[in-house]
């Protein structure tokens, strides 16, 4: 077993990835069981040696299928980006200042609009700061507990962890130059700045959506997260 509710099977067969060194893959495997008078499932709880209600098919269709396709391909960029910032700053020693899903829970409440790249990250991580600042982040799906911050990880420490984050891509927004945003951002990316790069620049040239995407943002935050053309301020869905 592997963490607090998943079987984690490992490959033994660590791949070289450059300068971001040997990697070894593994897949966390969660059972889960149908619960029998109300939605979603159940998912083990080993801390408490229980059961704790879950609906991970409702994450999905909220994540995927609740907004516009254009609002949904923005903000998962937005969420990958700050996922890579969160877990590069939670490498041990450090505890994580909140997990993957906590992120993209907050991100699903505070992203209702697309903007350029520089300013949704921040506003973003601001958000997601304020947030955990008076509480925890409840479940999306209402469904479970609200989602629990790493062990030994506190509100506070959380809250201001993501701030500083939020005031990196801030300085980086007001560079002057690609190189001059690149150096704020190594903070926050380090040498992954480079794979961010090519990666999202190739993802948005495949995408359909791709001119509505490109829209001409200065920011050199931008170029330096691989979007040199994030996407216009829009009206969200249905707006007047």
């Amino acid at each position: 077993m592997s963490g607090n509710r998943a079987i984690k099977f490992m490959f033994n067969a660590p791949l070289d990835f450059g300068e971001l060194g040997p990697v070894d893959p593994y897949v966390d495997l969660i059972v889960g069981l149908d619960r029998r008078d109300g939605p979603g499932i159940w998912i083990p709880n080993r801390a408490r040696n229980g059961w704790d209600a879950a609906h991970p098919q409702k994450h999905t269709e909220l994540m995927t299928e609740r907004d516009p396709q254009e609002l949904v391909v923005h903000r998962a960029h937005l969420i990958r980006l700050g996922k890579r910032a969160i877990k590069r700053d939670g490498q041990e020693p450090r505890v994580p200042a909140m997990c993957s899903w906590n992120f993209s829970a907050l991100a699903l409440e505070h992203v209702e609009d697309r903007a350029p790249l520089s300013r949704a990250l921040g506003d973003l991580l601001s958000d997601a700061s304020k947030s955990i600042a008076s509480g925890l982040t409840p479940d999306p799906a209402k469904v479970s507990d609200p989602i629990g911050l790493p062990d030994g990880m506190t509100n506070e420490e959380s809250a201001a962890r993501l701030s500083q984050m939020a005031s990196i891509v801030s300085t980086a927004a007001q560079a002057g130059s690609l190189s001059e945003a690149r150096r704020a951002l190594s903070s926050l990316f380090g040498l992954e700045i480079d794979e961010i790069r090519a990666r999202e620049k190739a993802a948005v040239r495949r995408n359909p959506l791709n001119p509505a995407l490109r829209s001409g943002d200065a920011a050199a935050v931008g170029a330096a997260l691989g979007t040199p053309d994030p996407p216009k301020t829009t009206r969200s869905h249905g707006g007047c």
